[in-house]
């Protein structure tokens, strides 16, 4: 419940999508594993066309600064986020 509650508000504010990215950058892996559907819908909002564009802009910065560290570069691999962008089509 927590994890739908933090989905739903993250899509209608910015800036908690930073502040997911900022807890991940601290503790990658376990944040990213602990709200996995969060970062799928993260994942999801980078390669997806329909985007809204400001969310879009967030998302990628987020990804960006959780990837700024090797251990953020790590958690990102072990959660398949290489993998989801090569199966996904990405449009630009």
């Amino acid at each position: 419940m927590t994890q739908q509650l933090l989905l739903l508000f993250c899509w209608s504010d910015t800036g908690l999508l930073k502040l997911f990215g900022s807890a991940c950058r601290s503790e990658p892996a376990e944040t990213l594993s602990k709200f996995d559907r969060f970062a799928v819908h993260l994942f999801s909002a980078v390669v997806d066309s329909d985007s809204d564009s400001s969310v879009l802009g967030v998302a990628v910065e987020t990804v960006g600064f959780i990837a700024s560290t090797v251990d953020g570069k790590r958690a990102l691999e072990q959660q398949g986020f290489l993998t989801f962008l090569h199966t996904s089509t990405v449009s630009l």
